[in-house]
């Protein structure tokens, strides 16, 4: 862990208050009468897309501490469908990211990941060693979980080193490089070996390694420039602020101009619980849960916004053209050991050992249930709609809001024909000094859509995946903003 169109005055508006938060009013369009010529508002992409964004971070090696293996009478290691695996099937996120363990040192062995991609999980695996031997053998054991039957494919990429800022890479043998050149001459070993493999099927993608950013001599090179498929980053958000300005191209990912060149995040979150150790990077790390750097006993945000902001991470992601972000955790490492990952998890833990889902784990499920889509869109093809009465910026800290100018909305196409709009607005609500929430400013945005369509479902995922207003036959809605993504399903 490291660091638009107005309303037309041809509709008729009826608002109707839902609940504290979320204000809904129907448009009904008067048939016969010509439909408006509308601009596209944000993007389109398909549900599955949206979908195949999302993993979670998880520590399968870990034999003490909360993924810590647990046998059965016939000696088989059963932590995968006690604890793991029910836990993503919660959330709704099937793809980990994650180290391979093989066993050394009490972790835990190959055969245990292999357990859990036959249930289903698919992986984005950190290679290991800092000789090419050691990596090659690190690549091997990948390759050896990715040819598992039953299991066949289940490695979509390979990245490079974790952090090496936290983990400084030694690469070679004596005198080895260190700092931002040993990670770039490690990485491009990996870029090399994983190329050069012939074994079937083989890991289609690398990644870029992290921690490159907060050492001497960075940003470093482009990784495009035969380094890696896809750029990488950890951007934490610093002082329980929401994501957009620390998810930036232009923020996070400082060693390349091209702005819609393939990234992914592979850490990005934020804890509800304190954050112990010593400090962070003196005080300038993205987890700090105060002003000057200083580890305590405070929460870096509460539950209700760690679950609010980490519902924005993927929408903002999809804006900027990030092809995947993975949830800084599943499972807290080490529950109550007071460690640095404290608060993280999406998961409190009973005496029994149950889990028990935080806020950000429901919030998770309701998103991942709307958009869900057992079928495949095969063309995207655009929804033309407008929106109006949001920010057109997010949460500037201490920079230009050019630096932070975005248009907070996102289209998906499902494949029965329907479509999902999410709005939005960030702010912050969070005050890192009194740790306390803060009540955020209500944008009303009206979404216009060309036509009349038969169902119009407004749904808040951190309430729940059961849509708050319904309205049949309606071209036109209003909808109140805060603090968190709402969706609208639109049905023909």
């Amino acid at each position: 862990m490291a660091l638009s169109m107005g309303e037309s005055c041809l509709e008729c508006l009826v608002m109707t208050w839902l609940n504290p938060v979320v204000l809904v009013s129907a448009a009904l369009v008067s048939i016969g009468l010509p439909a408006p010529v509308l601009a596209v508002t944000g993007p389109t992409m398909s549900a599955n897309q949206f979908n195949q964004m999302l993993m979670v971070d998880t520590h399968l090696g870990y034999t003490d501490g909360t993924y810590g293996l647990i046998k059965d009478a016939t000696g088989r290691y059963v932590r995968a469908d006690a604890y793991v695996k029910a836990a993503a099937d919660y959330v709704g996120i099937h793809i980990f990211r994650d180290g391979l363990t093989d066993g050394t040192a009490g972790s835990s062995p190959l055969s245990y990941y292999q357990t859990v991609a036959k249930s289903g999980i698919s992986f984005v695996l950190v290679a290991s060693g800092n000789t090419e031997a050691a990596l090659s053998k690190s690549l091997s054991q990948i390759d050896t979980l990715n040819s598992t039957p039953g299991a066949v494919g289940s490695v979509l990429a390979i990245e490079g080193a974790n952090e090496i800022n936290n983990a400084p890479v030694c690469w070679g043998p004596p005198p080895c490089i260190g700092g931002l050149a040993g990670g770039v001459a490690r990485q491009l070993t990996l870029q090399k070996l994983v190329r050069a493999s012939t074994r079937t099927p083989k890991v289609p993608r690398v990644v870029y390694f992290t921690g490159w950013d907060a050492v001497p001599g960075s940003p470093g090179p482009d990784p495009a420039s035969g380094y890696a498929d896809y750029n990488n980053q950890h951007p934490y958000p610093n002082f329980g602020q929401p994501p957009y300005f620390w998810l930036s191209r232009d923020v996070a990912l400082k060693n390349s101009t091209n702005k819609t060149a393939r990234a992914m995040f592979t850490e990005v979150g934020y804890a509800s619980g304190p954050l112990y150790g010593s400090k962070c990077n003196g005080g300038k790390g993205g987890v700090c849960w105060n002003n000057n750097g200083t580890w305590g006993t405070k929460p870096q945000v509460s539950e209700e916004v760690q679950a609010k902001f980490t519902l924005l991470i993927p929408f903002d992601a999809a804006l900027l053209r990030v092809d995947r972000i993975a949830f800084y955790e599943l499972l807290t490492g080490y529950k109550d050991k007071g460690v640095s990952d404290s608060g993280f998890g999406m998961f409190r833990y009973s005496a029994n050992g149950t889990l028990l889902p935080k806020p950000v784990a429901t919030a998770l499920r309701n998103l991942t249930t709307v958009t869900a889509d057992a079928g495949k869109v095969t063309t995207v093809t655009p929804l033309r709609y407008e929106v109006t009465g949001l920010p057109t910026h997010g949460y500037c800290p201490n920079v230009s809001v050019s630096k932070c100018t975005f248009n907070p909305t996102l289209a998906m196409q499902k494949s029965n024909g329907q479509y999902l709009i999410a709005v939005w607005a960030e702010q912050g609500i969070w005050n890192p000094d009194t740790h306390v929430a803060t009540q955020g400013v209500t944008y009303a945005a009206t979404v216009t859509l060309p036509q009349q369509y038969s169902k119009l479902e407004v749904i808040d995922p951190y309430v729940s995946a059961t849509p708050i207003a319904t309205y049949t036959y309606a071209a036109s809605l209003k909808v109140s903003v805060v603090d968190r993504p709402i969706l609208i399903r639109v049905t023909p």
